[in-house]
């Protein structure tokens, strides 16, 4: 699952784990009287118990009516190789924005292409001294602005924050075919 934002501590640590629960499913799909059984560490409890209590579920049936029955469950919270790679920053998609602005005059001429950004992410994991390489000058100014706007949990060695250079590819694609509900692209 994502890392929600209890588990940030979690996520900032590069920590992967799981939490078991046990709960009781209504038969509105409902989880009540949840409890914590385990956890591979504690930051996970929390926020396992947070996303339980807040999902819906498939009642049991009896005699094909929906009815209250026990459920145990795990729930893991993992990391993509490059996630987890502590020398890397990672982006922070829970207080960034989640996708880059397409310019309108962009979609008009059908302008597309990838756009590298390379930034300095500072130990307080702010970008800094960011530079954007493609073709279209509109396209990179909001890929840039997009990277530097974004905030990020800094690179690590050997447990300390460290300055590193990172650089992202954002692929910017239009598909300007006719459409015929009323509406723009």
């Amino acid at each position: 699952m994502n890392y929600p934002p209890a588990a940030l501590a979690a996520l900032a640590q590069r920590l992967q784990g799981n939490a078991k629960l046990t709960c009781t499913i209504t038969p509105s799909g409902q989880a009540s009287q949840c409890a914590i059984t385990s956890t591979s560490n504690p930051v996970f409890g929390i926020p396992a118990l947070t996303f339980a209590l807040n999902a819906t579920y498939l009642p049991a049936l009896a005699n094909g009516t929906p009815t209250t029955s026990p459920m145990s469950f795990t729930i893991g919270f993992t990391l993509s190789p490059q996630q987890a790679d502590p020398t890397r920053p990672l982006r922070d998609a829970w207080h960034s924005a989640s996708v880059p602005y397409y310019p309108y005059a962009a979609t008009l001429h059908n302008d597309s292409g990838i756009i590298r950004v390379t930034c300095t992410i500072d130990t307080l994991g702010i970008a800094r001294n960011c530079t954007a390489d493609g073709k279209d000058p509109d396209l990179r100014t909001v890929a840039q602005a997009f990277i530097e706007n974004s905030r990020y949990y800094p690179a690590m060695k050997n447990g300390q924050l460290i300055e590193t250079t990172s650089t992202t590819s954002i692929n910017f694609s239009t598909d300007n075919t006719p459409r015929n509900d009323g509406f723009n692209q």
